[in-house]
């Protein structure tokens, strides 16, 4: 398997989880009074913006791979092994 397609995998999976803890950060957050409701909502919108942003570079991990793998597929396609 790819090396970049393995870490885009990886990171897919970290922000998964870190979407778990934050959805259950969320969920204890409207168990608590109004002044730490407001605290725990921030870092509940801090954990997703992380987690946003795992998703984006594993989304772009994987287009590179992908992008890679068509790249080698065609120079591999146009080369001739009779000529050679």
């Amino acid at each position: 398997m790819n090396r970049l397609v393995r870490l885009s995998l990886t990171l897919f999976i970290t922000a998964i989880i870190m979407l778990v803890m934050v959805m259950m950060r969320l969920r204890d957050a409207k168990l608590q009074p109004l002044l730490n409701q407001e605290n725990e909502l921030q870092m509940a919108y801090l954990g997703l913006g992380i987690t946003a942003v795992l998703m984006i570079g594993g989304i772009v991990m994987l287009v590179k791979a992908y992008k890679g793998y068509r790249q080698l597929k065609e120079g591999a396609a146009t080369a001739d092994p009779v000529n050679e």
